[in-house]
């Protein structure tokens, strides 16, 4: 888990810190370091009273893991998987370092035109977003076929939440919010926060709401009708004991036929703390194992599934043509889906700590089995993530720079440096506070379900 997220993190990083280093050099900026994470320096202390600086800076340990300087550019790798930066000469930023006495004018950041510091702070944001959009791009035209709509016919499952919110089996699925969609599984992803879900019943067009706290559960209200098999066991859980093994066939629990993956879960939910019988096949044989059941409904594997075969004459392999849309489609979807997100959290509807993710959470997304479709699809949305974050008016931000970079645009004149400075320092005080709460978060999180909490 740990190193799918770090080499997600450093491609992002590099790609980020990329476009900021290359637009400060085409605009004549001098560029002191590019790092990828942070060279937080460790066992320095406070800085005595009778020490110089350089005798402060040969303390300790400078954070740097590698480093080597080329021309005016000191290039390194620090320790802490945060983030990463490029500083540029003559910039007022969170460091505070106004140490440019060296530094000619036509090379220092704060005396280029507006125009071109606005390019320079925003040039990071549109790197990772062409990253997320080519990664989608090449999922879809490699990995991905499409099962559009309109060749199902109506052919799949309304689940037990479909029919609450008014659907009926048999009804034919058009689209949602007034659009007629194409893909499957664009259908829930555009009524998450809440909409209308269109389809065709007896030859009329009918309407049906899907609540605004949809997101809270996102369960499934129509799928396709799948087998189900024993994916990776967790070592020593319940299923692993009662004999289950990697690649058994699910074929029933507790005599009840399975359909489809919520079948499973919810009679698995059904018997929380209990016991349930698995109905299995294995290499042409049939078995039924009792398996213990924990409180949270689970017995310890990952199921996987695969769509029935009578689906897969309906597949149809994306053209380049649909590749492209759909890949700057699924890229900006998540961007939209975290600005409604943050609508959410700001009607309180949404609690910050059951929707935020830092790097611990974010690792076990990936999973301990290096699954390439798995790790690119995480890389290109963490990407846009990162650039919807990156672009938020907080100072010590891109999204901070660029605002003040707008002011002088409009008024002609440059921002004081002292409300720069103030700026900078409030903006790294409520980026260092948001840090912490989502790290305690997450180790809350892991305690919590490390010791039943």
């Amino acid at each position: 888990m740990a190193a799918q997220m770090i080499a997600a993190l450093t491609i992002l990083v590099t790609i980020h810190e990329f476009g900021h280093y290359i637009t400060a050099k085409w605009f004549n900026v001098q560029v002191d370091k590019f790092f990828v994470f942070f060279d937080v320096p460790l066992g320095r202390g406070k800085k005595k009273a009778d020490e110089t600086a350089e005798e402060h800076q040969s303390r300790g340990w400078d954070g740097k893991l590698v480093k080597t300087k080329k021309g005016e550019t000191e290039y390194g790798l620090g320790w802490l998987p945060l983030g990463g930066y490029v500083k540029l000469g003559g910039m007022i930023d969170e460091s505070m370092d106004k140490d440019w006495e060296e530094i000619p004018r036509e090379k220092q950041f704060r005396f280029k035109p507006a125009w071109q510091k606005l390019i320079i702070m925003l040039a990071g944001i549109f790197l990772n977003v062409v990253l997320g959009v080519l990664i989608y791009f090449g999922l879809n035209a490699t990995n991905k076929q499409m099962l559009p709509l309109d060749k199902l016919n109506g052919d799949y499952i309304i689940s037990d939440y479909g029919k609450e919110i008014g659907l009926e089996q048999g009804d034919v699925i058009i689209g949602a919010n007034g659009k007629e969609l194409l893909r499957t599984e664009d259908v829930r992803k555009e009524v998450f926060f809440g909409g209308t879900v269109e389809a065709k019943r007896d030859g009329e067009v009918i309407s049906v709401d899907v609540p605004e706290n949809y997101f809270e559960s996102g369960t499934p209200f129509f799928g396709l009708r799948s087998d189900l098999y024993v994916g990776e066991l967790e070592e020593g859980a319940n299923a692993q004991k009662a004999g289950l093994e990697v690649g058994d066939k699910i074929l029933a629990v507790n005599g009840e036929p399975l359909q489809w993956l919520p079948d499973f879960s919810s009679k698995l939910m059904d018997k929380q703390g209990d016991e349930a019988v698995i109905s299995i096949e294995r290499s042409g044989e049939t078995m039924q194992l009792p398996v213990s059941v924990n409180e949270d409904g689970k017995i310890g594997f990952i199921i996987q599934s695969e769509v029935d075969e009578s689906y897969k004459q309906h597949f149809t392999k994306m053209n380049v043509g649909q590749a492209i849309n759909y890949g700057v489609k699924d890229a900006f979807d998540m961007i939209f889906l975290n600005i409604r997100a943050f609508g959410q959290m700001g009607k309180g509807k949404i609690k910050p700590q059951d929707s935020v993710a830092g790097p611990f959470q974010i690792a076990t997304m990936f999973g301990d089995t290096w699954d390439w479709t798995r790790f690119w699809t995480l890389t290109a949305t963490l990407s846009m993530i990162l650039a919807f974050m990156n672009l938020l008016p907080i100072p010590a931000l891109d999204g901070g720079h660029a605002v003040f970079a707008i002011i002088e645009m409009i008024t002609g004149k440059p921002v004081n440096e002292r409300v720069l400075e103030v700026a900078q320092v409030i903006g790294f005080f409520l980026i260092m506070t948001l840090m912490v709460l989502i790290l305690g978060n997450d180790i809350w999180r892991i305690a919590s379900k490390a010791f039943g909490g």
